[in-house]
Formats: structure tokens, C-alpha cells, sequence
């Protein structure tokens, strides 16, 4: 059997997709764009992008693309992308399609062995402290609430959701992805909330958010200005060596909260809006906080260490919170 890959001359990257609206809004615009990037990469350099190709053809040269990363140094999570963004174009090769890719799965399964991804490591909290001092209240909310990037530079004033002692409503919280902006999570979810876990951070966030008109956004940034600052923070704070990314901080919430046993495996989900505790599981590593403190410099460490003594009031200050 043969499903034809095509090319489109008036597409930016050559890659043509015959999904439905339906399926096109499974996932986000700025997946679809990476699958489509990924797509026209391995089209061109396989000479795959004029040609009817047959499924035992492009098994073969899945499996060529495969070899060419790995020996460009590339991790085997490059092949998985690759694989997610074809069985996107061509669900056909999908586990409910009636073709598959046997050399390039078992290519995949090798890769792996050759070169495991490596763990993202979680950042102690004096360290989230030593960013905060050039990040502010947006950095720490990605680490106490596990908010994505998006998340974190989409959100609104009227989204903060204050506190009610009177009526026992003691935390502070956000609505995240309301109905009303039509915009779901990554896993396409509306209308979810999470908690501010420390109390002083959900003061001075309401205090910010009274300031704002309500349908503002709490920051004026986007998300190249947050990867920016939150790179130069982190060298500043000594942890450049771990080669930081943003989902550092979602990831990092969950692995403190279980480190002090502030939430159990199934609460972290919860919070983390994870869709099982394997995934949890998988982002939450809080035996490797001490290892990044033990491999940090005495002297970032010590940095660290004082920020983590005086944030609170730096930032009170810089809100004139009394």
C-alpha cells in the first residue's frame, strides 16, 4: 500500500496538510509550526519532498534520518518529535492506522539505549530565590503554582482570584484558561484553577493585580523576553552549567512540594494539571535537588543562600507593601 507524502510549493516549508479543521485544533499553533518545521527538515535532507513514497521507503529513510541525528550528537527525544509531527500529517502510520514504520520504531527503541535523554534538573529553592531578584513575582508563580510559560505570560489581573477569610476562602488563586478567551492549556482544558502555595507570594500578587485594569496582563513581556531574562537570571544565580529552560520552573515546583512533603504524588498531579501520576512522576525529581546545590560554586551558593533571606522584603519593597 502507498500514502503519498506532498509537497505544497506555496506552503513556507513544503509540507502540506490535508487534516481537518477538527484535527488541526488538536494541538496548539506553535506545535503545529514545529511539526511543520520538523516535516520540512526531514523531507529536504532525505530528498523525500517530490517523490510518491512507499510506507516500506519511508520506514527506510525514517530510519537514515534517525542514523543522521544520532551521529550529529542530536538525543533520541529529536527522533520521538520527528515521529509525533509525521503520525500528525499522516495518522495513517498512527497505532490505530493500518500501516507502520517497524525499522524506524525499533531505530527509536536503539537510540535510546545509545543516548538516554538527560533529566532536566529541579533548582533548589534558594536558587528560584537568587532569579527572583531580577525575575520578580512572575518567576516565583511558575515555581509555586507549576504554571507553563503561557500560562505565566498570559495571565490577566481579573484572573486572580483574591482571598475571602470570611467566607473560609484563605488562598489565593488563579483561574487559569477561562472560557471566556477561548484559549485552552496545552492539554486542552478550560477553565482549571490552581492555588498560591505560599501565602506572602499571593499577597503581593494581589496587591499587582488591584493595580491593573482587569483585563490587562499582570507583565508586559512576551515569551522570547521571559526565556531571555530567566537565561541571564540563571547564569546570574550560578546555574547555567545545568543549560536552563523555562519548563525548569514547573518542574521544580513539583519536585520542592514533594521534597518538603508539602502535597502528596496524587495533589502535585492535581496541581501540576497532569494527566497521571506517571508524568508526575517523570518531571518530579527531588533526590536531585541536594546534587545541584552540591555541584553550584561556594560563592553562587552563598548568593543564592542570602536572596533566599531577604526576597520577601525585597520584593514587599519594590510593591511598598507595608
Amino acid at each position: 500500500q502507498k500514502q503519498f507524502l506532498r509537497v505544497d510549493p506555496s506552503s513556507r516549508d513544503g509540507v502540506r496538510s490535508d487534516v481537518s479543521v477538527l484535527e488541526n485544533a488538536s494541538v496548539s499553533g506553535g506545535t503545529k509550526e514545529s511539526y511543520r518545521r520538523q516535516m520540512g527538515e526531514f523531507m529536504k535532507r532525505e530528498n523525500v519532498g517530490n517523490i510518491n513514497c512507499h510506507a516500506i521507503e519511508l520506514d527506510q529513510k525514517l530510519v537514515s534520518h534517525f542514523d543522521r541525528l544520532y551521529l550529529e550528537g542530536k538525543g533520541f527525544s529529536a527522533g520521538q518529535k520527528l515521529l509525533a509531527a509525521l503520525l500528525f500529517f499522516l495518522p495513517v502510520y498512527g497505532s490505530a492506522g493500518r500501516l507502520n514504520l517497524p525499522r524506524a520504531q525499533r531505530a527509536l527503541r536503539g537510540w535510546k539505549k545509545r543516548r538516554p535523554g538527560t533529566t532536566r534538573r529541579p533548582l533548589p529553592w534558594c536558587v528560584i530565590c537568587g532569579s527572583a531578584l531580577e525575575l520578580t513575582l512572575r518567576g516565583l508563580l511558575m515555581v509555586d503554582c507549576y504554571l507553563r510559560p503561557s500560562e505565566c505570560v498570559n495571565l490577566t489581573a481579573i484572573q486572580v482570584v483574591a482571598r475571602q477569610k470570611g467566607r473560609g476562602i484563605n488562598s489565593t488563586a488563579f483561574h487559569l484558561n477561562p472560557d471566556y478567551l477561548m484559549r485552552p492549556s496545552k492539554t486542552g482544558e478550560l477553565d482549571e484553577s490552581v492555588l498560591v502555595s505560599r501565602s506572602w507570594i499571593g499577597e503581593m500578587l494581589e496587591v499587582l493585580a488591584r493595580r491593573k485594569v482587569p483585563t490587562s496582563r499582570m507583565w508586559n513581556f512576551d515569551l522570547a523576553a521571559l526565556r531571555q531574562q530567566f537565561l541571564v537570571s540563571a547564569a546570574n544565580s550560578g546555574v547555567k552549567f545545568l543549560k536552563p529552560v523555562l519548563y525548569m520552573g514547573r518542574h521544580s515546583g513539583a519536585s520542592l512540594d514533594r521534597l518538603e512533603n508539602r502535597y502528596s504524588l496524587e495533589e502535585g498531579r492535581k496541581r501540576g494539571r497532569w494527566r497521571s501520576a506517571a508524568s508526575v512522576s517523570r518531571y518530579e525529581k527531588r533526590a536531585l535537588v541536594q546534587d545541584v546545590l552540591r555541584r553550584m560554586r561556594v560563592s553562587d551558593r552563598a548568593f543564592c543562600q542570602r536572596a533566599e533571606r531577604v526576597l520577601e522584603g525585597v520584593l514587599k519593597r519594590g510593591l511598598r507593601i507595608a
